[in-house]
C-alpha cells in the first residue's frame, strides 16, 4: 500500500468515517448474535464485555480482581438472582478473552445461589472460556456453549 493511500485512510478514521468503536458496537454485534440464534424464542439477555484496547482490558481484569466486581459481573449476578432456577439465557462477551473470563467468573462467585440450573449462557469470546471458568459453570450447574467473537474494527455495527 502506497503511503497516500495509507494516509487517506488514517484521515478517513480519523473524521469518522469508520465505525465507532466502543461499548454500544460491541452491545449491537452481540445483540445480533444472540437474536439471529436464541435458542429460547424469547429475548436473551445480552451483556456485552468492553474495552478500548488489549491494555484497557488487562486494567479492567486488575481492577476486578483487587478491587471490586465489574459492571457487567454486577449485572449477570443481578439476573442470576432475580431468575431464581428459573431458565434464562445470557449472551456474555466480546473481543478481549481475559476480560470476559473474569466477568462471568467474578458473576458466579458473587451470586446468592450455589448452583444456578436455568441458567444457559453462551459465552462469546476469541477463545474458548479458560479452566478456572470452565469449572465454575460446571460446579454451579450453569449450562454453556462458546461462540467465537468474530466482529473486527472494520465491521460496522449491525444496523448501521
Amino acid at each position: 500500500m502506497s503511503v497516500r493511500v495509507a494516509a487517506a485512510c488514517i484521515a478517513l478514521l480519523a473524521f469518522g468515517c469508520g465505525p465507532k468503536l466502543d461499548a454500544a458496537w460491541a452491545a449491537a454485534h452481540l445483540r445480533a448474535a444472540a437474536t439471529s440464534a436464541s435458542e429460547g424464542g424469547g429475548r436473551p439477555a445480552v451483556v456485552p464485555v468492553w474495552a478500548a484496547s488489549e491494555e484497557a482490558a488487562w486494567g479492567r481484569v486488575v481492577r476486578a480482581q483487587t478491587e471490586e466486581p465489574l459492571d457487567e459481573s454486577r449485572a449477570l449476578t443481578a439476573l442470576f438472582d432475580e431468575a431464581d432456577g428459573a431458565a434464562v439465557e445470557a449472551w456474555v462477551g466480546g473481543p478481549h478473552a481475559p476480560l470476559n473470563d473474569q466477568v462471568l467468573l467474578d458473576a458466579l462467585r458473587f451470586t446468592r445461589r450455589a448452583r444456578v440450573p436455568g441458567a444457559h449462557v453462551v459465552f462469546v469470546s476469541p477463545v474458548p472460556p479458560g479452566e478456572d471458568l470452565e469449572a465454575m459453570l460446571e460446579e454451579r450447574g450453569v449450562r454453556w456453549s462458546h461462540t467465537l467473537w468474530t466482529a473486527t474494527p472494520e465491521d460496522p455495527a449491525p444496523g448501521e
